[in-house]
């Protein structure tokens, strides 16, 4: 089996959900930050987690401050 599609017993999926507007290059670092994090902190391996970026129009959010103060 490929290691590229193999997911150990110990894995992560981790979706973020962000307003639009951010740049490629930011979402890059988020990215390789997060990785390394789950590899150094965690201990999980780089080929065991996945990460899935959800942009929004902030439109489609109700946030209090936006409801309340218009």
């Amino acid at each position: 089996m490929s290691s590229l599609f193999y997911r150990r017993s110990r894995c992560a999926i981790i979706e973020i959900s962000i307003f639009e507007g951010r740049s490629v290059g930011f979402k890059r670092l988020l990215i390789k930050l997060l990785f390394q994090c789950m590899e150094q902190e965690v201990g999980i391996a780089l080929q065991d987690v996945e990460i899935v970026i959800f942009e929004t129009q902030k439109y489609n959010h109700g946030v209090w401050d936006d409801v309340v103060m218009g």
